[in-house]
Parts: structure tokens; sequence; C-alpha cells
């Protein structure tokens, strides 16, 4: 297991904040959600924590001892919270239910191995710890949709939910432009900030792509993946143009433009 530089400070600060009873883990989870990249601690296998995960994990510790003490599980109320979220757990269900077919299949049935050093091979299909594995980042982010429908019971904590978020992806296109910055003038760019996945599951920093003689530099940021950046920017959009639209600030109407 390997600390890296962000668990130092996000690890202590992530339970610090677990035992106070403000909303303030939630809003670090928050702005963390864009940082894919950003691990806390490596294992042997190169298996990363990343930050968000870390945060998440401690608000469902956090609401299962509420639950313990109230002896009640919170529910979204509102129309237009509980009917999407019941979709939401039928479609959780689903996937846990289709862990049952390796177990039927039993190795009776072969597939494609996706090996690209020898595509034409086939492996058994049985059942095994890495199909559950997979399966972690899906009940991960259910935990953390749970969490935000029954946290923003109010306009006012849901308005505060969206500004850090648009801060922290607004944040999260700086840091790419730093990096573009980094490629172009060849300076080394401080992967140890926020890119500390282990180097056999991230990008490698600088990456770039060579197309009809022209190179492109492939930009990550603090996300794993450059689909993932664009992915990212693009869940901001919405917001900011609603808010240009409708003539409504987010912040200022100076800093909504300039984001």
């Amino acid at each position: 297991m390997i600390l890296t530089l962000p668990g130092m400070f996000l690890i202590p600060l992530g339970l610090l904040l677990f035992l106070r009873e403000k909303n303030y883990l939630y809003y670090l989870t928050i702005f963390f959600i864009p940082f894919t990249a950003t691990s806390l601690v490596n294992s042997a296998s190169g298996s990363p924590l990343v930050a968000s995960n870390f945060f998440i994990i401690l608000l469902a510790m956090k609401e299962l001892i509420n639950i313990v003490y109230t002896r009640k599980i919170r529910f979204p109320s509102l129309k237009y919270n509980s009917n999407p979220f019941k979709y939401i757990i039928l479609f959780i269900f689903a996937v846990l239910l289709s862990l049952l077919m390796p177990l039927i299949i039993d190795g009776s049935f072969s597939i494609v191995s996706g090996n690209l050093e020898d595509y034409n091979s086939e492996i058994p299909v049985y059942f095994s710890y890495s199909n559950f594995m997979k399966i972690i980042p899906l009940l991960l982010g259910f935990i953390l949709t749970y969490i935000i429908v029954i946290k923003n019971f109010s306009v006012v904590i849901l308005y505060r939910s969206i500004k850090v978020y648009i801060f922290s992806v607004f944040i999260t296109a700086l840091w790419g432009c730093f990096q573009l910055f980094c490629i172009k003038f060849n300076l080394d760019y401080p992967f140890f900030l926020f890119n500390t996945m282990s180097e056999t599951i991230q990008m490698a920093e600088g990456i770039t792509v060579e197309t009809y003689n022209n190179s492109f530099a492939r930009i990550t940021s603090v996300t794993q993946e450059p689909s993932h950046l664009s992915q990212i920017i693009l869940t901001a959009l919405p917001f900011l143009l609603v808010s240009f639209v409708q003539r409504k600030a987010i912040f200022t109407f100076v800093i909504d433009r300039l984001m």
C-alpha cells in the first residue's frame, strides 16, 4: 500500500469532517467528483482509492450511523425526486441479478479474451472476485446519488451543491489548460499533485497523438483519461447555459461568463 501526497492531507481531512455535524464532508465529496485520477492510496495490485470514492464511503458510514440511531431510512418524499430514484434502485437490482449469470454458465460458454496480443483466444466464463469488483464504482455512484437526493431537500442546499460542482469543473478546466501549457513549453507537469494513480492504470503524462503529420496533445487534467475530462466539462455546461438564458447568476454575472 502506497500513501500518495493528496492522501496525506485528504484522508485526515475527510476523517475530521466525518465527525462534524455540518455538510462540509458532503460538499467536499461533490467538489472531488471530477478528480478521477486523484488516488489517495495505491495498492500493490495497482487498484487505487480515489478521493471521491473515499469520501462517498465516509458519507455512507455517516448515513448508516444515522439510520441505526434514528431507526429510520431517509427516502425522498417529493414526487420529482422519488420516482426517478425508484428506477435507479431497479437498475441496481438488475445489475446485481446479472452476477448470477456467470454462476449459471459456470464454464460452459467461452468468450473472446480481449487480449490485444492474442485477440483470437477464448476463455471460459466463470464467476470470480473480479465480477463483483467491477460493479463497485456503480454501487458507489448509487450511494452518492442517494445522498445527493436526501441532502438536497431545500433549494438553498441544492443551489450550494450546484455552485460547488461548477466551481470544481472550472478548476478542472483551468488545470487542464495548465497541463497544456506545460506540454507546449516542455515544462515538468506536477502529476504528483492530482494525477496520483499507479502508472499501470493511468494515461502517460504529456502523451501526444500523431495524425497526418500533426501532433495533438491529449489533456487529462485531474482525470484518468481525456474522454473523462470532456464528459465532466460537458456536465457543467447546462447549468451555465440556463444561467445565461434566464439571466440569473450562479456566482455573479461576470464570474459566470468567465467560466
